[in-house]
């Protein structure tokens, strides 16, 4: 998508739609030259993080700090 996301992801108030910004590349190599997508990672953190705000009323700094 075309999003410009100033903390690299985030989501939508109702929490259905992640949002990832679109200068982030798709995946990241490592030392053995692998390829690791990134947006699995991300949509996990912003859904888990949603959740804890929604579900448990977590204040956002615990919510961010445990997903």
């Amino acid at each position: 998508m075309n999003y410009d996301i100033v903390f690299v992801a985030g989501y939508s108030t109702n929490g259905n739609t992640i949002y990832i910004d679109r200068d982030l590349p798709v995946a990241y190599k490592d030392s053995s030259g692998n390829g690791h997508a990134v947006d699995p990672f991300l949509v996990m953190h912003e859904a888990t993080e949603k959740a804890m705000l929604v579900m448990w009323d977590m204040p956002y700094k615990l919510a961010h700090q445990i997903s």
